[in-house]
Formats: structure tokens, C-alpha cells, sequence
């Protein structure tokens, strides 16, 4: 039986030491408060999704604008000028919003700021910037048939970072399938990778149908400062597709 084989790249990238994090409010009213939820760790010069959630008893309307704060905020949106701003009331007091990180790897800091007249209050939300591990690789599909739907997991050290669909492989066609590591917890030292890939996500891997398993390592380096060098280790990887009158009917829709 023929075999089509093709490799994956897993780059272990610049990471930097981790400090715990903390949320401060400022404010002159008593009764008021403000709760935000997303990530608390963002790659570099990434974006992350947060919504907040904001608690006054007495139904008062509030004006709000929301930036970011940083060492260095190159790359990194909204900033103090150019804040992103709103209205709160009632009806209408939980907001989205998006940030971006900024290039170098540290901490930034999230400002909500609610003012209505003299009153104000100010919540600071602090997210750790992270050089992410990212992983990669290619599937080619080299039958005549197109693959749909095909569902690919990411692991590092057992546990799940991501899952994607891939909504079409054309026939004899080729795709790339990416993901990124972003932890603030990463230790020095080796780390296993894995992909899993299931042609028609059907929950089972079956590898004798054309589902691979896909394992790699990865070596973080640490230093007594826990300052991680750079460090580029390129593992290789085999994803094999069989040909598609080997491939079951019932595993490609």
C-alpha cells in the first residue's frame, strides 16, 4: 500500500519568567463594582476577547472607556489616546471588548474607567504577555476524493491546548493546521507534543482508516533566572494519508 508522508514542524520559542497576577479598583462610591472575564495570559502581540460586567444598585448611568497599560506598549491596542469607549446603564450594564498585546514578552495591565459626574471607579485587570510554542504542520490529501470535516486535536504534556475542523481537504490538495502553546506555567525541560488527527471527526481514531497519531518533544531551556534562551527544535513528523480505496467509506463524507 502506498504511502503519503508528510512532516510537521514544532518550534519552541523565547519565554520569559511568570509572576502572579492581581486585580486592583479604585473608586469614591461604596456600592458599586466591576467583574471582568478572559484570558489571563496572552501571546505576544496577540488579541484576546473580555467581557465585563458592571454592578450598581442603583441603576445609575455611567460612561466608561477601557485601555491599556504596559512597560512597553509597542503593538499593543487601545492605548491611554486612543481608548475604546461606552455607556453603561440599567438595561445595558455587560460590554465586550478586544485588546492586543504588546511585542515584548511581561506583564500589562487592563483599565476600565466608570465616571458619572464626580463619581468614578476604576478596575485594573492584570494579564501576563507570554512568548508562545507553536506547532504546526501539513496535511495533503493525494486521493481524488475531497476529505471534510476532518478534526485535529493538539496536545502538550497530555493535555488538550486546542481542536480544530478542517472544513475541506481538495482533492490532491495540501493544508497547514497551526496552534499555539500560550501558558504562563511552562517549565524548563522537555515536553511532549501530540496531534491527533481524525479524518471525518467522528470521535474515534482509527489508525488502520487513515487517523494519525502524531508524537514529538520539545526542549525548553532555563536558566538560573529563569530567563529562557532561545531555543528553535524542529522535530520531525510523519502524517500518513493511505490511498483512498484503502481509506473506509464510512471514515470520508
Amino acid at each position: 500500500m502506498k504511502k503519503y508522508i508528510f512532516a510537521f514542524a514544532i518550534f519552541a520559542l523565547l519565554l520569559m519568567p511568570i509572576i502572579y497576577s492581581s486585580v486592583n479598583a479604585q473608586t469614591n462610591v461604596t456600592n458599586v463594582q466591576m467583574h471582568v472575564n478572559g484570558p489571563s495570559v496572552l501571546g505576544t502581540l496577540r488579541s484576546g476577547t473580555y467581557s465585563a460586567t458592571f454592578v450598581d444598585p442603583e441603576n445609575r448611568d455611567w460612561d466608561y472607556k477601557v485601555y491599556i497599560t504596559a512597560s512597553n506598549t509597542t503593538g499593543a491596542s487601545p492605548l491611554i489616546d486612543t481608548p475604546i469607549n461606552g455607556t453603561l446603564n440599567s438595561e445595558n450594564n455587560t460590554f465586550s471588548f478586544d485588546i492586543t498585546s504588546q511585542q515584548a514578552v511581561g506583564e500589562l495591565n487592563i483599565h476600565i474607567n466608570c465616571t458619572r459626574g464626580s463619581s468614578y471607579y476604576e478596575k485594573v485587570q492584570k494579564i501576563y504577555v507570554v512568548s508562545p510554542v507553536s506547532l504546526s504542520f501539513e496535511v495533503n490529501n493525494p486521493s481524488n476524493v475531497d476529505v471534510k470535516n476532518a478534526t485535529v486535536q493538539f496536545f502538550v504534556d497530555g493535555q488538550e491546548i486546542d481542536s480544530q475542523i478542517i472544513s475541506l481537504i481538495g482533492a490532491r490538495q495540501t493544508t497547514q493546521v497551526s496552534s499555539e502553546w500560550i501558558s504562563k506555567d511552562k517549565e524548563p525541560g522537555w515536553h511532549d507534543s501530540r496531534i491527533v488527527v481524525d479524518l471525518n471527526g467522528d470521535g474515534t481514531v482509527d489508525t488502520s482508516a487513515g487517523d494519525q497519531i502524531i508524537d514529538g518533544r520539545f526542549y525548553v531551556e532555563g536558566g538560573s533566572n529563569w530567563m529562557i534562551s532561545i531555543l528553535i527544535l524542529l522535530i520531525g513528523g510523519f502524517v500518513l494519508i493511505f490511498g483512498f480505496a484503502y481509506i473506509s467509506k464510512h471514515k470520508i463524507k
